[in-house]
């Protein structure tokens, strides 16, 4: 497994998981094996020493999670924003540029992508993403999320939180100057109302899922110009603005 840090690798994996030994059925036969387990803790978010949240998450990529979450919060616009940030094993502290002016910006993002996907382009963007769910197929204990181009995955987060994966992905993006405004993001789990909030911030024209997105989302996405695939042993299912798959 030599994935790199922005997917699975040797390092990520034994950070979010541990051994242990279950017992398991087959045909109603008793055994014992050895499987991985993932890994929690708590990890809390101060901005300029104020505590704002503590996040349930997995114990890897921290620094991510506490930048893609408070820009979820709206305190933080891009990468100049941040003076420093501080990690420590159960917190991370970040320092900015605007002082104790926490004012919060969540205006949401029309989107007006000219991105276009065909189904094939979905598809394998799918199965790339499926590749690197590394530790989801040892463990069925994770979320995974990724941004990505037309042709090419870029980033890949896991996290025992759908929403924690999202803020990684958001965060790397974020200190890296990622234009997300015509990237797709790529999720394992369901997107709802507040999946798609964190959507509506960064402008993204298109996310697919394996599995189907609720009914006020679709709204929504219908609203702001998204377009929502599900998308599962390459079954498509488009259930707003259509027209970005050609």
């Amino acid at each position: 497994m030599t994935i790199d840090s922005q997917g699975v690798g040797v390092d990520s994996y034994t950070r979010v998981t541990k051994p242990f030994r279950i017992i398991t059925t087959n045909n109603y036969v008793k055994e014992y094996i050895d499987t991985q387990i993932v890994l929690e803790q708590w990890l809390t978010v101060f901005v300029n020493d104020y505590k704002v949240a503590t996040l349930l998450c997995s114990p890897s990529y921290q620094e991510l999670l506490a930048i893609g979450f408070l820009q979820s919060k709206g305190l933080i616009e891009s990468a100049k924003d941040i003076k420093k940030t501080e990690i420590f094993r159960e917190e991370v502290r970040v320092y900015l540029e605007k002082g104790n002016n926490l004012e919060q910006n969540t205006k949401p993002v029309i989107s007006n992508s000219q991105l276009t996907l065909t189904v094939k382009d979905a598809i394998a963007l799918m199965e790339k993403f499926d590749e690197r769910s590394v530790i989801y197929h040892a463990t069925h204990g994770v979320h995974n999320a990724a941004i990505a181009s037309r042709e090419e995955v870029l980033f890949f987060y896991e996290d025992i939180g759908r929403c924690n994966a999202i803020d990684k992905v958001f965060g790397k993006c974020l200190l890296e100057w990622i234009d997300t405004k015509n990237k797709v993001l790529i999720i394992s789990a369901r997107v709802n109302s507040v999946v798609l909030s964190k959507v509506t911030l960064r402008g993204i024209p298109v996310v697919i899922s394996s599995a189907a997105p609720t009914d006020v989302a679709i709204l929504e996405a219908e609203r702001l110009g998204i377009t929502l695939v599900s998308l599962r042993n390459s079954i498509m299912n488009i259930y707003s603005c259509p027209f970005r798959i050609v």
